[in-house]
């Protein structure tokens, strides 16, 4: 957390709000002049600081897309079984899903876009997340424990989308089935 000087010196803009969407990289937490707790969050072209708490903005936009965090993480719990820091997919349809690099609960966790992290490097007993956009964000955990939240993310996205194709190949036979021609016998006299 403290490692993200030469990221303020490159902000375009500040908010007091902020949706993760499609081009949301990474959310890392800062403390203003005054203490409060704020975020610094990675997109492809641009940084924003939000006035709000990386978790705050992790709730907000998973109320934005239909659901809660704490459903989020329920139901991330019956996947991944006996698993702990679980990711949080906040839209299915788009696969957003942020990892959490520490506890949630913790005010200096980082989160990181499972789908804009395209390099982990080991760094001693940390690592270096590189993004989608060659951005460097430096984490205190190690690579094989990044790397192993990273799979499971990939997992609980599959495991989605695996019962959304399963829906549809169910779908799909159910409508086939009532397209049938149900026999009729060729007696023109009868009522149709």
């Amino acid at each position: 957390m403290k490692k993200i000087g030469h990221l303020i010196d490159t902000l375009y803009e500040e908010k007091s709000t902020y949706t993760i969407w499609g081009e949301t990289m990474a959310i890392i937490p800062i403390y203003s002049e005054y203490g409060e707790l704020h975020s610094i969050v990675i997109e492809i072209y641009r940084i924003i600081k939000v006035k709000i708490s990386p978790k705050q903005i992790i709730e907000e936009s998973c109320d934005y897309y239909g659901c809660t965090m704490s459903g989020c993480l329920e139901s991330a719990q019956n996947i991944l079984k006996g698993k702990k820091m679980l990711p949080v997919l906040i839209s299915k349809v788009d696969k957003l899903c942020m990892i959490p690099i520490i506890s949630a609960d913790n005010p200096d966790n980082v989160w990181l876009s499972y789908k804009h992290i395209f390099d982990v490097i080991a760094d001693g007993k940390n690592s270096t997340a590189v993004l989608s956009n060659y951005k460097k964000v430096k984490l205190e955990i190690s690579k094989e424990t990044l790397n192993t939240k990273i799979e499971k993310a990939g997992h609980l996205i599959c495991t989605y989308d695996l019962r959304s194709e399963r829906l549809k190949e169910t779908y799909k036979q159910h409508l086939i089935a009532e397209q049938e021609t149900i026999y009729q016998p060729e007696d023109s006299n009868l009522e149709h």
